[in-house]
């Protein structure tokens, strides 16, 4: 997360902020009553996104953001095709990506990242 306006705190009212990220996942595709997958995937996923906090206190606030995400996988995916279930998995990467927005309520319980002076 990077603090587009210096936060000093959290004493503003507004705190806009940019933020990118990472992350690896794991999907898998169950028939009911199934432990086991009938397709599976892992994949990586880079996000983007754009918010702002809005300071209530300094340590309660409301956050409002939006990210893009993309998958960097193969895909796999059910259909429903004359009343049964068909699993299709594709080979090759492709990339799937989904807009992510978020609305929150955030308690600060601790400082744990303090400049050294």
């Amino acid at each position: 997360m990077y603090y587009i306006i210096n936060p000093k705190n959290f004493t503003r009212k507004f705190s806009p902020f940019v933020e990118t990220g990472h992350c690896f996942d794991y999907g898998g595709v169950y028939r009911n009553g199934d432990k086991k997958p009938s397709a599976e995937r892992w994949s990586s996923a880079v996000q983007v996104g754009v918010g702002t906090h809005y300071n209530i206190t300094p340590r309660f606030d409301i956050t409002l953001k939006s990210q893009y995400m993309i998958h960097l996988g193969t895909e796999v995916h059910g259909e429903i095709r004359n009343g049964q279930l068909e699993i299709e998995e594709h080979s090759g990467g492709s990339l799937q990506g989904h807009l992510l927005i978020t609305l929150s309520l955030n308690y600060k319980i601790a400082k744990i990242w303090e400049k050294k002076k």
